[in-house]
């Protein structure tokens, strides 16, 4: 939500102006919290307060349940942790950072012998500034925003079915798939208490979705990075990221880390956190499709590696392996926690549209489509509606018990909502990090938030935030009325709204007037917020 100062009644147009402006200026400028469908309105439980570092997990010292809980908890809140007593033994570790950095020595020309063909195979050699080209054939820049430089990297990934082009050597497949069944058993570990944290029966249920993974029905893979050294910066210019703010598509992601810096993961407040190495710890995180199979439980969180400003850093290299767990391909992933209807069925094979980056092309198409969906505005084609409500005054609190909430919480199912307020307070907002906020009145400001629609719309990049209107504790405020004025604006009842941003499947296609009718049905029929003594629609 945000308060603006409004000129006259027809704000509507401009604040829907406003918000066409901040769908299209880019993760920067709008919403840079958690975009990737974390805040599912299924999820009903207030999402655990906000841990502002990246959590260590020992899981060699404790019982299981502890560590599951602990697990879950930093999955929950950050989507990272580090993982201590882990079981991948070092030296395995150690023998793939040797192979990689000799491959990453050898001169270019050597290297493209083992470069990746996209169009057949998920494994080979990526070269630096692989996706800056144009060229069709290549998979789609790792990050959100193509207004950036390219990244500073190369790669080779590996999986341990590979074609026999794809290894350097043998001591380089051996290093490799000697770390491959290392990261799979942690992966089946940590799966398993993940599902007995989240409280699954069987707890097990995960991990069958694992049943191929040493076979070629799983295509998990290993990523071995490689960061080169930068030029010294002398005028105050800095050339772009050395891996761009992205997401993960898969399950989990294990990491493991050199000893130089950069890494940084965004927390739900929209800070960025440092994970630094730590010598013998493996960085665990999820991604989008263990987001999507935990009914957004589990935090998918937006990544980036940073390039150092200091000299001495930047004329050093930075390695890392990464290994890329998901379901056996055929497996298909629907949401095992909350409303079953939160994210469309998947097949883990057909990778997500979302793990292409958004083009300059599809912001400006979606600016026409959402201007269009408003052209039935004032006919009988469009329902947008005007609240007018009255919160008449309550009894006098004698005994410290509370007479309910005036309006319980609950989300706005429109696109844009504007909130026209008398001098009351009571209304607050919850963050994104289970605070709630109050939105106290502002003389002259209109309270602008939006509605389920316009998220599904923005395929999860808008929030739509829960709020609702305490029962004040103060007898004089009790003694008094509230009034509010709330216009509800959605599209035209015939429009079918789809997202226009990231996956296309993230949320399915839905006639705006059918929804806003479920949801009211839903509403009111199912008793939310409702007195009891009241008749039943």
């Amino acid at each position: 939500m945000l308060a603006i100062p409004y000129p006259s009644i027809k704000l509507t147009e401009k604040a829907f102006r406003l918000f066409l402006s901040l769908v299209n200026s880019g993760p920067a400028q709008a919403d840079t919290r958690n975009t990737r469908l974390t805040h599912r309105l299924a999820n009903r439980s207030v999402m655990p307060a906000e841990t502002e570092e990246i959590p260590e997990i020992d899981m060699s010292q404790q019982s299981e349940a502890v560590v599951a809980e602990q697990l879950v908890s930093a999955l929950t809140t950050v989507g990272f942790c580090y993982a201590v007593g882990h079981g991948v033994p070092q030296e395995t570790v150690a023998s793939a950072f040797a192979e990689s950095a000799g491959f990453f020595e050898r001169p270019l020309s050597e290297k493209l012998r083992h470069r990746r063909d996209w169009r057949k195979s998920t494994c080979g050699y990526i070269p630096p500034h692989w996706a800056s080209t144009g060229d069709p054939d290549e998979p789609p820049v790792e990050r959100f925003s193509l207004d950036a430089p390219p990244d500073e990297k190369e790669a080779l990934d590996v999986c341990h079915t590979c074609d026999d082009t794809v290894w350097p050597s043998e001591s380089f497949r051996k290093a490799s798939l000697d770390l491959i069944s290392a990261a799979q058993d942690l992966t089946l570990r940590l799966v398993r208490l993940i599902g007995r944290g989240l409280g699954l029966s069987p707890p097990d249920q995960l991990a069958d979705a694992f049943a191929g993974f040493a076979t070629p029905g799983n295509t998990s893979e290993l990523r071995m990075l490689h960061y080169p050294p930068l030029p010294t910066v002398t005028d105050g210019t800095v050339c772009g990221d050395r891996c761009g703010e992205h997401t993960d598509y898969g399950i989990i992601t294990l990491v493991f880390c050199d000893s130089q810096p950069g890494l940084q993961v965004l927390s739900r407040s929209a800070r960025y956190l440092d994970a630094n190495p730590r010598p013998g710890r493996v960085l665990v995180n999820i991604g989008d499709l263990m987001q999507r199979w935990t009914g957004g439980r589990l935090h998918s969180a937006r990544h980036r590696v940073l390039a150092p400003t200091d000299p001495k850093l930047r004329s050093q290299p930075r390695y890392s392996l990464v290994y890329f767990t998901q379901c056996d391909d055929e497996y298909i992933v629907r949401p095992l926690l909350g409303d079953p209807d939160s994210f469309p069925p998947v097949k883990t094979g057909h990778r997500p549209a979302a793990a292409a980056a958004l083009t300059r092309a599809e912001t400006n198409d979606g600016n026409a489509a959402l201007a269009d969906a408003f052209v039935g505005f004032p006919t009988p084609a469009n329902t947008s509606q005007l609240r007018m409500l009255h919160y008449p005054p309550l009894s006098t609190d004698t005994n410290g018990s509370a007479s309910g909430d005036r309006c319980g919480e609950h989300t706005d199912y429109g696109c844009i909502t504007l909130v026209f307020c008398d001098s009351q307070p009571g209304l607050q907002v919850l963050s994104r990090t289970g605070r709630y906020l109050d939105a106290n009145p502002r003389p002259g400001r209109v309270l602008v938030n939006i509605g389920d629609l316009m998220q599904r719309w923005t395929g999860g990049r808008l929030h739509s935030a829960r709020h609702r209107v305490l029962a004040p504790t103060d007898p004089k405020l009790r003694s008094q009325p509230r009034y509010s004025l709330v216009y509800f604006t959605h599209c035209d009842d015939d429009f079918t709204v789809r997202p226009l941003l990231g996956d296309p499947d993230s949320f399915p296609p839905v006639k705006t007037g059918e929804h806003m009718r479920r949801r009211f049905e839903e509403t009111f029929q199912l008793g939310q917020g409702i007195d009891p003594q009241l008749p039943p629609l």
